[in-house]
């Protein structure tokens, strides 16, 4: 089973999508290579959202680990994953307006032919929620407790894979983090206010054929 740790070869961090001049910090965190540092603030007084994809990645081929050599025939790609998530702060609240705040890990993977040729993408099922609230609050707030938190959680893989490993073919595997936020503001009438905010380190992915 090959199994990568930081710094990846591979990473993935497109601007972050916005409307309505939320706050926001975004940056590597230490160690390198592996780690991110990620506040969305929505603006207390207008509408505004943030919705943002952070990705680390690593490529490599269906192997057969007992012999170390490709494999000659299908198989079924399985992945396993080290998250540890830090200073997880979630935080909703409003009078009479719609608030989000949300956070998952999953696994996207593309596919290469023998010629590295692009082929698919396919999102895998399964996902690690570290929160997903949709609230319409008439009043009050409230603290999100994360249901993740902590070092060594992995993405869970379906019960069969879903992705068979054609021979010589190559496989980027991507672990991401998807966050947003969504309110409304405090104008007149009342409004809201979100907070998404963590820090994580993606110690390992390791990549596993059968």
């Amino acid at each position: 089973m090959p199994r990568f740790t930081a710094p990846y070869p591979l990473f993935f961090n497109p601007s972050v999508a916005q409307s309505g001049t939320p706050g926001i910090a975004d940056r590597p965190d230490f160690p390198p290579g592996g780690s991110w540092f990620l506040h969305l603030n929505s603006n207390p007084s207008a509408p505004s959202s943030a919705m943002a994809l952070r990705s680390f990645g690593v490529q490599s081929q269906p192997i057969d680990d007992a012999r170390g050599r490709l494999w000659t025939r299908s198989t079924q790609l399985f992945i396993t994953t080290s998250i540890n998530i830090r200073v997880p702060f979630f935080f909703s609240s409003g009078t009479f307006a719609t608030a989000r705040t949300a956070a998952a890990f999953s696994y996207f993977v593309e596919e290469f032919d023998a010629s590295f040729r692009f082929v698919r993408a396919v999102t895998m099922p399964g996902e690690i929620v570290v929160v997903r609230q949709d609230f319409w609050w008439f009043s009050g707030s409230q603290t999100f407790t994360p249901v993740s938190s902590g070092p060594g959680f992995t993405i869970p893989n379906p019960v069969r894979g879903v992705l068979t490993a054609t021979p010589n073919f190559f496989y980027r595997v991507w672990v991401d983090l998807n966050a947003d936020i969504r309110a409304q503001g405090f104008g007149p009438g009342g409004g809201s206010s979100a907070i998404a905010q963590l820090a994580w380190d993606i110690d390992a992915i390791e990549v596993l054929f059968v």
